[in-house]
């Protein structure tokens, strides 16, 4: 995995990154090449549509990439959903109840049809 500085930045006609594409894949975020290469630089920059990549690993379910991208909790995008919501509404419940007391302590978790669901 071999980056010149500026690639790792480009982002694509939708605004992804390639950690956008890793989170989505389901790659191994505790590999010490991808947490120095990649992780660090990218973590919180968000696409077009505002999504980040803690956001599109909560949607699919991929709950070991989670902790590796707890700096992006509180990002919402820009249908203004945070990575919580994104999860609840995908029905990936081990993503909520990781997300759940983080969001909560930023006091960020807002309503799904009115109410938040508490995931215990």
């Amino acid at each position: 995995m071999d980056f010149k500085n500026d690639e790792i930045y480009e982002k694509d006609l939708t605004g992804k990154t390639p950690l956008h594409y890793a989170a989505a894949g389901g790659v191994n975020f505790n590999s010490n090449v991808f947490k120095l290469k990649l992780q660090s630089k990218l973590v919180g920059i968000q696409d077009n549509k505002g999504l980040s990549a803690l956001m599109i690993a909560a949607e699919l379910g991929h709950v070991d990439q989670i902790p590796f991208l707890l700096q992006e909790a509180g990002l919402k995008d820009s249908k203004n959903r945070t990575a919580l919501i994104l999860a609840q509404k995908a029905n990936q419940q081990k993503a909520v109840n990781l997300l759940w007391d983080l969001e909560k302590k930023l006091r960020i978790a807002e309503p799904i049809n009115n109410s938040v669901c508490d995931p215990q």
